[in-house]
């Protein structure tokens, strides 16, 4: 729905983001449009923090992500690791209720978010001897990892044939990254709409049906002439 290219410092786009560090100001400003819609909004711990959690809550909007713990602003008094077990997990909230998560799965994952409480699911892991077994969970963590999930995804079905190339332009790295976008998106659309078939399958449909719109287009000319 919107991106950002990086290119180093840069004057800020909207100067009441200016106590805000550069992960806060990106989420903010590629989001300001989708304010007061109450839209959920998931990122990493690279641009989460309690400001920026807190921020989106005025603004009437839903945020969670995982967080590093030297980030200011968190609640004290947080489990230590040594005393949770796999599916374990410890809350803490301030009192705007912005809640921060701890729970223990392979190892500890720390999560911050301004609508979630303290509801709990269960996800599946596996075990060193295979076994499969539903561990408890805070739903903060679920959620997280069902949504982010679809970035991962994402990036797995560019990789496989992505149409990339070496180039001295930075700009043909960007035009080359949006066509594979445009391939990836319109894939789970197709998938949605209609049927699901593989990423190959598509890229092929995708070609042809181009080649194809081509021939006709030269013989509805040729006939014209």
């Amino acid at each position: 729905m919107n991106f950002k290219v990086y290119q180093g410092k840069e004057e800020l786009v909207n100067s009441s983001f200016e106590k805000y560090g550069l992960g806060e100001r990106v989420v903010l400003e590629l989001t300001e449009r989708l304010w007061n819609q109450n839209r959920e909004l998931y990122f990493d711990n690279y641009f989460s923090s309690t400001l920026l959690i807190q921020k989106l809550k005025v603004e009437k909007t839903l945020g969670c992500g995982t967080i590093r713990l030297n980030r200011k602003g968190l609640p004290s008094e947080i489990t230590s690791d040594k005393t949770l077990n796999r599916g374990d997990h410890d809350s803490k909230y301030l009192s705007d209720g912005t809640a921060f998560f701890k729970w223990r799965d392979s190892k500890p994952v720390h999560i911050i978010s301004n609508f979630h409480g303290s509801e709990t699911t269960t996800v599946t892991r596996k075990e060193k001897n295979g076994t499969s077994h539903p561990v408890p969970c805070p739903t903060a963590v679920a959620d997280y990892n069902r949504f982010m999930g679809g970035v991962d995804l994402a990036d797995r079905f560019r990789a496989l044939y992505n149409v990339e190339r070496k180039s001295r332009k930075w700009w043909h790295r960007m035009f080359f990254g949006l066509i594979d976008i445009l391939f990836v998106n319109s894939y789970i659309v197709y998938c949605d709409l209609f049927e699901k078939i593989s990423v190959l399958q598509f890229r092929r449909a995708v070609a042809q049906g181009l080649l194809t719109n081509k021939q006709i287009k030269k013989t509805s000319h040729h006939k014209h002439q």
